[in-house]
């Protein structure tokens, strides 16, 4: 489902959208930047610099990614739009994005309070709940100690903090949490309630 298509019923108009997240440079989640025209884009600095240098052209990592795509980043930095951050930052009001590595230089997850608790989208930091269970890190690593220390922080956060862990790719996110009604079965899920202002009696 393209995105543009997968906002619609959630009355999300794209050109309209302030901030977006880049958690790394790979093609499966920087595409179609294009349609947020007029957001902010944050993203770690290790990671632009990594994706808009030389050594990124070697076919072990430009295979994971589009120029095209990365020149999105490039133009969102040329139109004074690029939030570069080391460590950690807030892309907007109660959002932790923090950059751990490993996956890629600049991997970033993403920490969200809802009615629920606090959810991390872990992007690829996690791939699949196996690899938290296993210790077994993803096969596609530009730093495999990074990528360990990774998964030990967010499997002690689980422990101390009751965290939430969203993975990058495993299919059972859609089996554990509820459906998001607004889209096709099998398209997404929803944690947390809505917060909407009540509409005011004529």
């Amino acid at each position: 489902m393209h995105p543009a298509v997968a906002l619609a019923p959630l009355a999300i108009d794209p050109s309209a959208v302030q901030d977006v997240v880049v958690t790394h440079g790979h093609y499966d989640y920087i595409g179609n930047l294009e349609l947020f025209a007029n957001a902010r884009i944050h993203m770690a600095e290790a990671e632009y610099r990594f994706w808009t240098s030389p050594i990124a052209g070697h076919v072990q990592f430009s295979f994971y990614a589009e120029e095209s795509e990365i020149g999105q980043v490039r133009l969102a930095e040329t139109e004074g739009r690029l939030k570069l951050f080391t460590g950690e930052t807030a892309p907007a009001p109660g959002l932790r994005l923090a950059e751990v590595g490993g996956h890629t230089p600049g991997q970033a997850i993403l920490y969200v309070p809802t009615s629920e608790g606090e959810v991390l989208l872990a992007s690829d930091a996690v791939h699949f709940y196996e690899e938290l269970e296993r210790n077994m890190p993803f096969t596609f690593i530009s730093d495999l100690p990074a990528m360990y220390e990774a998964l030990a922080t967010i499997r002690e956060e689980i422990r101390e903090r009751g965290l939430t862990v969203i993975p990058g790719h495993d299919p059972d996110v859609l089996t554990r949490f509820r459906a998001c009604g607004a889209l096709p079965a099998g398209a997404a899920i929803t944690i947390g309630r809505h917060q909407t202002t009540p509409k005011e009696t004529p």
